[in-house]
């Protein structure tokens, strides 16, 4: 005698709210990284683009809206830090309710640029104009004739 085993069935009602709970994670997933190119986390660095002339090493970087005062510069043996600053304050009150609600957002986005040299913060001069940051620090390479 063979008997066939029969699988258990699920209810319809459970079968439909199983699928559509599986349909709920998939969309938050898709939509999760359908929109990750928004997410401040993953914006790219602050541009950068560097040249040598016979007298300088320059960095220029592109800092368009920033202000002056959100610029933070540092230099450390062979390195430029660049840092933006962006800070926000939200106050808003509603006299009806009688509340406020204060919010208060910062932000530092940073570069950091290897120089082919030591330097010192005396060495380094920066000028802001127009959105565009221009960092010059004299040139100690030498060449070495060879005979």
């Amino acid at each position: 005698m063979s008997e066939k085993r029969k699988e258990p069935q699920l209810p319809e009602v459970i079968k439909k709210s199983y699928n559509d709970f599986l349909k709920t994670i998939d969309s938050f997933f898709y939509d999760a990284f359908q929109n990750i190119h928004n997410n401040g986390m993953f914006h790219s660095q602050i541009p950068v683009q560097t040249y040598e002339t016979d007298s300088a090493f320059v960095i220029e970087a592109q800092l368009p809206g920033v202000k002056k005062e959100q610029i933070i510069l540092d230099v450390y043996q062979s390195h430029v830090k660049i840092g933006v600053k962006q800070e926000e304050f939200m106050e808003e009150t509603n006299d009806v309710d009688q509340y406020v609600k204060q919010q208060y957002s910062s932000q530092v986005k940073e570069r950091v640029i290897p120089l082919p040299f030591p330097v010192t913060q005396k060495d380094v001069k920066a000028s802001y104009q127009n959105g565009l940051l221009t960092i010059k620090v004299p040139n100690r390479r030498h060449v070495i004739d060879i005979e």
